[in-house]
Protein backbone atom coordinates (compact mmCIF):
# COMPACT_ATOMS: atom_id res chain seq x y z
CA UNK A 1 0.00 0.00 0.00
CA UNK A 2 1.22 3.48 -0.82
CA UNK A 3 1.95 6.48 1.36
CA UNK A 4 -1.10 8.24 2.84
CA UNK A 5 -1.45 11.63 1.10
CA UNK A 6 -2.13 14.88 2.92
CA UNK A 7 -4.62 15.92 0.23
CA UNK A 8 -6.98 13.87 -1.94
CA UNK A 9 -8.14 15.37 -5.24
CA UNK A 10 -11.46 15.22 -7.05
CA UNK A 11 -11.46 16.20 -10.74
CA UNK A 12 -14.79 17.58 -11.89
CA UNK A 13 -16.58 20.05 -14.17
CA UNK A 14 -17.94 23.49 -13.33
CA UNK A 15 -21.32 22.12 -12.20
CA UNK A 16 -19.64 19.57 -9.93
CA UNK A 17 -17.49 22.26 -8.32
CA UNK A 18 -20.52 24.49 -7.75
CA UNK A 19 -22.68 21.73 -6.27
CA UNK A 20 -19.98 20.48 -3.87
CA UNK A 21 -19.09 23.94 -2.56
CA UNK A 22 -22.64 25.33 -2.51
CA UNK A 23 -24.26 22.30 -0.84
CA UNK A 24 -21.21 21.47 1.30
CA UNK A 25 -21.73 17.83 0.45
CA UNK A 26 -20.40 15.00 -1.68
CA UNK A 27 -22.71 13.13 -4.05
CA UNK A 28 -21.69 9.48 -3.77
CA UNK A 29 -22.92 7.36 -6.68
CA UNK A 30 -24.38 3.89 -6.24
CA UNK A 31 -21.56 1.47 -7.10
CA UNK A 32 -23.76 -0.30 -9.69
CA UNK A 33 -24.08 2.93 -11.71
CA UNK A 34 -20.45 3.91 -12.14
CA UNK A 35 -19.15 4.60 -15.64
CA UNK A 36 -17.29 1.28 -15.64
CA UNK A 37 -19.98 -1.34 -15.08
CA UNK A 38 -17.36 -4.05 -14.48
CA UNK A 39 -15.64 -2.29 -11.56
CA UNK A 40 -17.49 -4.11 -8.77
CA UNK A 41 -17.55 -7.41 -10.68
CA UNK A 42 -13.76 -7.29 -11.07
CA UNK A 43 -13.25 -7.26 -7.31
CA UNK A 44 -16.00 -9.80 -6.57
CA UNK A 45 -14.56 -12.24 -9.10
CA UNK A 46 -11.18 -12.00 -7.36
CA UNK A 47 -12.83 -12.70 -4.00
CA UNK A 48 -14.76 -15.67 -5.41
CA UNK A 49 -11.61 -17.07 -7.02
CA UNK A 50 -9.72 -16.79 -3.72
CA UNK A 51 -12.55 -18.56 -1.87
CA UNK A 52 -12.33 -21.49 -4.28
CA UNK A 53 -8.77 -22.13 -3.12
CA UNK A 54 -10.17 -23.31 0.19
CA UNK A 55 -11.72 -26.72 0.78
CA UNK A 56 -15.43 -27.08 -0.01
CA UNK A 57 -16.43 -27.47 3.65
CA UNK A 58 -14.59 -24.45 5.07
CA UNK A 59 -16.44 -21.52 6.58
CA UNK A 60 -14.88 -19.16 4.05
CA UNK A 61 -16.12 -21.11 1.04
CA UNK A 62 -19.63 -21.40 2.46
CA UNK A 63 -19.69 -17.73 3.38
CA UNK A 64 -18.82 -16.59 -0.14
CA UNK A 65 -21.62 -18.75 -1.52
CA UNK A 66 -24.03 -17.03 0.88
CA UNK A 67 -22.51 -13.65 0.01
CA UNK A 68 -23.29 -14.12 -3.65
CA UNK A 69 -26.92 -14.81 -2.73
CA UNK A 70 -27.05 -11.55 -0.77
CA UNK A 71 -25.54 -9.64 -3.66
CA UNK A 72 -28.15 -11.06 -6.02
CA UNK A 73 -30.45 -8.61 -4.23
CA UNK A 74 -29.83 -4.89 -4.53
CA UNK A 75 -27.21 -3.66 -2.04
CA UNK A 76 -27.13 0.13 -1.91
CA UNK A 77 -23.48 0.98 -1.42
CA UNK A 78 -22.27 4.34 -2.76
CA UNK A 79 -18.77 5.63 -3.51
CA UNK A 80 -16.98 8.88 -4.19
CA UNK A 81 -13.66 8.87 -6.01
CA UNK A 82 -10.47 10.83 -5.38
CA UNK A 83 -6.97 10.74 -6.79
CA UNK A 84 -3.68 11.23 -4.99
CA UNK A 85 -2.43 13.02 -8.13
CA UNK A 86 -2.60 16.81 -7.85
CA UNK A 87 -2.15 17.87 -11.47
CA UNK A 88 -2.40 14.85 -13.78
CA UNK A 89 -3.02 15.16 -17.52
CA UNK A 90 -4.66 11.72 -17.56
CA UNK A 91 -7.08 12.76 -14.83
CA UNK A 92 -7.86 16.09 -16.48
CA UNK A 93 -8.62 14.36 -19.77
CA UNK A 94 -10.56 11.50 -18.20
CA UNK A 95 -12.75 13.34 -15.72
CA UNK A 96 -13.20 16.82 -17.17
CA UNK A 97 -14.03 17.96 -20.69
CA UNK A 98 -10.53 17.73 -22.20
CA UNK A 99 -8.99 19.55 -19.25
CA UNK A 100 -11.63 22.30 -19.01
CA UNK A 101 -12.68 21.77 -15.42
CA UNK A 102 -11.53 21.97 -11.81
CA UNK A 103 -9.69 19.88 -9.26
CA UNK A 104 -10.81 20.11 -5.63
CA UNK A 105 -8.26 19.15 -2.98
CA UNK A 106 -9.66 17.71 0.28
CA UNK A 107 -7.85 17.38 3.60
CA UNK A 108 -7.29 13.63 4.07
CA UNK A 109 -6.99 13.76 7.86
CA UNK A 110 -10.24 15.69 8.29
CA UNK A 111 -12.09 13.25 6.04
CA UNK A 112 -10.58 10.32 7.90
CA UNK A 113 -11.69 11.75 11.25
CA UNK A 114 -15.32 11.73 10.05
CA UNK A 115 -15.44 8.02 9.11
CA UNK A 116 -17.07 6.64 12.25
CA UNK A 117 -19.45 9.56 12.79
CA UNK A 118 -20.77 9.60 9.22
CA UNK A 119 -20.52 5.83 8.66
CA UNK A 120 -18.24 5.59 5.66
CA UNK A 121 -14.82 4.16 4.94
CA UNK A 122 -11.96 5.85 3.14
CA UNK A 123 -9.78 3.35 1.30
CA UNK A 124 -6.92 3.28 -1.17
CA UNK A 125 -7.50 1.30 -4.35
CA UNK A 126 -5.27 -1.73 -4.86
CA UNK A 127 -3.87 -2.52 -8.31
CA UNK A 128 -1.10 -5.07 -7.72
CA UNK A 129 -2.46 -8.66 -8.04
CA UNK A 130 -0.30 -10.00 -5.19
CA UNK A 131 -1.40 -7.20 -2.87
CA UNK A 132 -5.02 -7.81 -3.86
CA UNK A 133 -4.74 -11.48 -2.88
CA UNK A 134 -3.07 -10.51 0.40
CA UNK A 135 -5.89 -8.07 1.24
CA UNK A 136 -8.59 -10.67 0.50
CA UNK A 137 -6.80 -13.39 2.46
CA UNK A 138 -6.31 -11.06 5.44
CA UNK A 139 -10.00 -10.15 5.55
CA UNK A 140 -11.08 -13.80 5.22
CA UNK A 141 -8.96 -14.87 8.17
CA UNK A 142 -9.77 -11.85 10.35
CA UNK A 143 -13.48 -12.56 9.98
CA UNK A 144 -13.71 -16.32 9.86
CA UNK A 145 -10.76 -17.84 11.69
CA UNK A 146 -11.99 -20.50 14.13
CA UNK A 147 -15.64 -19.49 13.63
CA UNK A 148 -18.45 -21.91 12.90
CA UNK A 149 -20.55 -21.36 9.79
CA UNK A 150 -23.79 -20.71 11.73
CA UNK A 151 -22.02 -17.93 13.66
CA UNK A 152 -20.80 -16.40 10.41
CA UNK A 153 -24.22 -16.66 8.77
CA UNK A 154 -25.77 -14.56 11.55
CA UNK A 155 -23.58 -11.65 10.40
CA UNK A 156 -23.91 -12.24 6.67
CA UNK A 157 -25.18 -8.74 5.78
CA UNK A 158 -22.63 -6.86 7.89
CA UNK A 159 -19.72 -8.98 6.77
CA UNK A 160 -20.91 -8.96 3.19
CA UNK A 161 -20.46 -5.19 3.35
CA UNK A 162 -16.85 -5.62 4.47
CA UNK A 163 -16.13 -7.84 1.46
CA UNK A 164 -18.03 -5.60 -0.96
CA UNK A 165 -16.23 -2.54 0.41
CA UNK A 166 -12.94 -4.32 -0.28
CA UNK A 167 -14.15 -5.37 -3.74
CA UNK A 168 -14.80 -1.73 -4.69
CA UNK A 169 -11.11 -0.95 -4.11
CA UNK A 170 -9.70 -3.82 -6.19
CA UNK A 171 -8.97 -2.50 -9.66
CA UNK A 172 -7.29 -3.66 -12.86
CA UNK A 173 -3.60 -2.79 -12.75
CA UNK A 174 -3.92 -0.91 -16.06
CA UNK A 175 -5.63 1.90 -14.10
CA UNK A 176 -2.78 2.24 -11.60
CA UNK A 177 -1.80 5.70 -12.86
CA UNK A 178 -5.11 7.05 -11.48
CA UNK A 179 -3.82 6.56 -7.89
CA UNK A 180 -7.44 6.31 -6.78
CA UNK A 181 -8.86 6.50 -3.26
CA UNK A 182 -12.54 6.03 -2.42
CA UNK A 183 -15.11 6.99 0.16
CA UNK A 184 -17.45 4.03 0.60
CA UNK A 185 -20.77 4.12 2.45
CA UNK A 186 -22.28 1.40 4.57
CA UNK A 187 -25.37 -0.23 2.97
CA UNK A 188 -28.04 2.45 2.67
CA UNK A 189 -31.77 1.94 3.14
CA UNK A 190 -33.71 3.02 0.07
CA UNK A 191 -35.86 5.31 2.27
CA UNK A 192 -32.89 7.13 3.80
CA UNK A 193 -33.54 10.88 3.47
CA UNK A 194 -30.10 11.43 1.93
CA UNK A 195 -30.45 8.62 -0.61
CA UNK A 196 -31.62 10.43 -3.73
CA UNK A 197 -31.74 10.20 -7.53
CA UNK A 198 -30.26 12.52 -10.12
CA UNK A 199 -30.72 12.70 -13.87
CA UNK A 200 -27.62 11.89 -15.92
CA UNK A 201 -27.31 12.02 -19.71
CA UNK A 202 -28.09 8.32 -20.06
CA UNK A 203 -29.91 7.25 -16.89
CA UNK A 204 -31.35 8.10 -13.49
CA UNK A 205 -28.51 7.61 -10.99
CA UNK A 206 -29.16 6.75 -7.32
CA UNK A 207 -26.71 8.54 -5.02
CA UNK A 208 -26.10 9.32 -1.37
CA UNK A 209 -25.71 12.96 -0.33
CA UNK A 210 -22.95 13.02 2.28
CA UNK A 211 -23.38 16.27 4.20
CA UNK A 212 -20.15 17.91 5.36
CA UNK A 213 -21.02 21.22 6.96
CA UNK A 214 -17.36 21.97 7.59
CA UNK A 215 -16.22 21.17 4.05
CA UNK A 216 -12.52 20.16 4.35
CA UNK A 217 -11.34 21.81 1.11
CA UNK A 218 -7.62 22.67 1.05
CA UNK A 219 -7.12 24.01 -2.47
CA UNK A 220 -8.65 24.23 -5.95
CA UNK A 221 -6.97 24.03 -9.35
CA UNK A 222 -8.30 25.46 -12.60
CA UNK A 223 -7.88 23.06 -15.52
CA UNK A 224 -5.14 23.37 -18.17
CA UNK A 225 -7.42 23.99 -21.16
CA UNK A 226 -9.87 26.45 -19.59
CA UNK A 227 -10.34 29.65 -21.53
CA UNK A 228 -9.43 32.82 -19.60
CA UNK A 229 -8.04 30.82 -16.65
CA UNK A 230 -7.16 33.91 -14.60
CA UNK A 231 -10.76 35.10 -14.79
CA UNK A 232 -11.99 31.66 -13.71
CA UNK A 233 -9.48 31.65 -10.86
CA UNK A 234 -10.85 35.00 -9.69
CA UNK A 235 -14.46 33.83 -9.89
CA UNK A 236 -13.68 30.72 -7.80
CA UNK A 237 -11.97 32.88 -5.18
CA UNK A 238 -15.07 35.09 -4.98
CA UNK A 239 -17.33 32.04 -4.71
CA UNK A 240 -15.24 30.55 -1.88
CA UNK A 241 -15.35 33.80 0.06
CA UNK A 242 -19.12 34.00 -0.39
CA UNK A 243 -19.37 30.46 1.01
CA UNK A 244 -17.11 31.40 3.94
CA UNK A 245 -14.44 28.90 2.88
CA UNK A 246 -11.22 30.60 3.91
CA UNK A 247 -7.53 29.77 3.55
CA UNK A 248 -8.20 27.80 0.38
CA UNK A 249 -5.77 28.88 -2.36
CA UNK A 250 -6.85 28.71 -6.00
CA UNK A 251 -4.23 28.10 -8.68
CA UNK A 252 -4.01 27.22 -12.36
CA UNK A 253 -2.73 23.90 -13.71
CA UNK A 254 0.90 23.99 -14.85
CA UNK A 255 0.29 21.46 -17.64
CA UNK A 256 0.75 22.98 -21.13
CA UNK A 257 -2.21 21.25 -22.73
CA UNK A 258 -4.62 22.39 -25.43
CA UNK A 259 -6.98 19.83 -27.02
CA UNK A 260 -7.08 19.67 -30.82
Amino acid sequence: MGKIPEILYHYTNQKGLYEIINSKSLWMSNIAYLNDAEELNFGLKLIEAMAKKYAEETVIRKFVNELLKVLAKEVNICVFSFSAERDSLGQWRGYTKEGAGYNIGFDYNKLSDLQDKLKFKISQCVYDPQEQEAQIDKLFHNKFSEKKFEEVKEHIVDWAFDLVALATTLKNRHFENESEWRLITEPIHIKDKNYKTRADKKALIPYFKLDLQDLPVKEILVGPSCERPNLLKSSVEIFLEQQNILNCPVSISKIPYRPL
